[in-house]
């Protein structure tokens, strides 16, 4: 069993909260909970990967939730476990069916993407990486550049999806670029981990298996985690346009049309996001010369805050110490 808060002996000598005796049982609870924040439940397979500990094996994990599901925990429903709300697996259900219609065309935008000059891999992030689809969805890609020219190939980009999609993000929303030689996330965190893990490569998976070993600080949050190659991804070839113009832009030339991409884009960002400041954007709003983030709704920091508080009211709610 959990173990729950202690009942005070004495009103004026209070026993010390105790934390929850099983770390597997603590660590299921607490993966329910971050994705509670989401909507969306896991299959139980998807729980035992993106777990904060490592388990045993499969067995292990099943036994423990059928401990926590006696005790009303817990719910599983079929292959699925959340912490009880019966919309949940049916709304989870509805989002995969959308996500098949539109991974489609998802995958052709990957493609194209690959195509633009200095592009090096390409993968799935946000919802659809994780197989849903809302309404309303972005299609979101994160995207590996060659080195020192992560600005050109992000403007080139930007300026397609203004000029040839009417600036929609629906299906062309490119929110995070590294460069091959700078791959490491620099934010550690459980977020930042789990969007790592779910990441799917469409194009070049043999560099996001470098990618995969330049953050194995995501150890620490979900020690089973490993990149996931689908038969979704294929290989990278450079397209002969988009090679003519890597030569043209090689050397000084490129290296100062860089710099004016980057320079160009940061007061952009200054100027439209102003409101938001210091290390804040930062977070939310990288411009280094070898990262582009935008996130300006800085989900990042509100989810981590939504997380801690939930967690502290299912303690309080049930008697239990997650933290």
């Amino acid at each position: 069993m959990l173990e729950h808060l202690p009942t005070a002996a004495h009103d004026d000598a209070p026993s010390p909260p105790q934390p929850a005796a099983d770390r597997y049982r603590r660590a299921i609870l607490r993966s329910l909970i971050y994705y509670g924040i989401f909507r969306f439940p896991l299959r139980i397979e998807e729980l035992y990967r993106f777990s904060e500990v490592p388990w045993p094996d499969l067995e292990t994990l099943e036994t423990e939730a059928f401990s926590l599901v006696h005790q009303g925990l817990i719910t599983r429903d079929g292959p699925w476990v959340h912490l009880g709300d019966p919309t949940l697996v049916e709304e989870r259900v509805e989002a995969e069916a959308r996500a098949k219609r539109v991974m489609p065309r998802a995958l052709r935008r990957s493609r194209l993407i690959a195509r633009f000059p200095f592009v090096r891999g390409v993968a799935l992030s946000g919802t659809i990486s994780k197989g849903v689809s809302s309404r309303g969805d972005d299609v979101d890609f994160f995207v590996i550049t060659s080195p020192g020219r992560l600005w050109i190939c992000r403007v080139l980009l930007m300026g397609f999806k203004k000029v040839f999609l009417l600036n929609s993000r629906r299906t062309f929303c490119i929110n995070y670029l590294v460069t091959e030689d700078n791959l490491e996330v620099p934010d550690h965190n459980l977020f930042t981990a789990t969007e790592i893990a779910w990441l799917m490569p469409t194009v070049n998976p043999s560099l996001f298996d470098r990618f995969a070993e330049a953050n194995r600080w995501a150890d620490e949050f979900l020690p089973q985690w490993k990149t996931d190659h689908s038969s979704k991804a294929g290989p990278m070839r450079v397209w002969g346009p988009a090679r003519a113009i890597e030569y043209f832009l090689s050397g000084a030339r490129g290296d100062s049309l860089d710099d004016d991409c980057h320079g160009l884009v940061e007061r952009h960002n200054r100027k439209r996001y102003s409101h938001i400041e210091g290390a804040e954007f930062d977070l939310a709003l990288r411009t280094a010369k070898n990262v582009s983030k935008h996130h300006p709704k800085s989900l990042q920091a509100r989810i981590l805050e939504q997380f801690d508080q939930r967690i502290l009211e299912f303690g309080q709610q049930h008697g239990v110490v997650l933290t």
